[in-house]
């Protein structure tokens, strides 16, 4: 078994683009804004009143800095030596099994926001880490 766990504590990634502009220009909303933008009906919302093109919920500030704290399974891989007594029937020496993934998970409070910890603070527009799957056979004659 081999298990690679990778994190940070302490760290902070500021949202950009259309995270930020989210009700503001006809454009992307993400889920999180939904019913939770402040009207008089709800005035303890999460987020400030939302207003077609009003810059005013844009301009930097601690509001759009988030948490991004994370711990992440970049790696997991288990083997298993297959034992001789069964492989010499068909004239293998040594068989291995193993399966292994990689960016299996991730915790973190970006998860909300479907953002990658490991992103440059401020530009959300990347492709997001691939979890990648192997199930493989190492056979020696």
């Amino acid at each position: 078994l081999n298990m690679l766990l990778q994190g940070t504590i302490g760290q902070s990634m500021a949202r950009s683009r259309a995270l930020i502009q989210s009700g503001t220009a006809e454009a992307f909303t993400h889920k999180i804004y939904t019913n939770n933008t402040w009207t008089p009906e709800n005035p303890g919302a999460r987020f400030p009143r939302s207003s077609k093109l009003e810059a005013r919920n844009q301009v930097t500030s601690d509001l759009l800095i988030t948490k991004s704290d994370y711990i992440r399974m970049k790696n997991l891989q288990l083997q298993y030596a297959v034992p001789s007594s069964f492989t010499k029937k068909f004239y293998v020496n040594r068989m291995n099994v193993y399966v292994s993934g990689t960016n299996i998970f991730t915790i973190s409070p970006l998860n909300e926001w479907n953002l990658d910890p490991e992103a440059v603070s401020g530009y959300q527009n990347y492709y997001p880490q691939v979890a990648v799957y192997t199930l493989g056979v190492n056979l020696n004659f």
